[in-house]
């Protein structure tokens, strides 16, 4: 609570909660689907070495072979 002292009411019952905590879960491979995502499709977009029109349909198919 020293770094935030507005969540000094909160910190209990985020202690209490911890036992129940875990990572955000979209989809059992969502790790490699990021990774394909970033490398793949938004880290080229953000380079400007491709556009969205170029880089999507390669991306998608990849992407979509990853869902359950």
């Amino acid at each position: 609570t020293a770094s935030e002292p507005r969540k000094a009411d909160s910190a209990q019952a985020i202690v209490d909660a911890m036992p129940y905590m875990r990572s955000f879960y979209i989809i059992p491979r969502h790790q490699e689907w990021d990774s394909v995502f970033w490398e793949a499709y938004q880290d080229l977009l953000f380079h400007g070495q491709g556009t969205a029109e170029e880089l999507a349909p390669e991306t998608r198919a990849e992407l979509e072979a990853l869902l359950p």
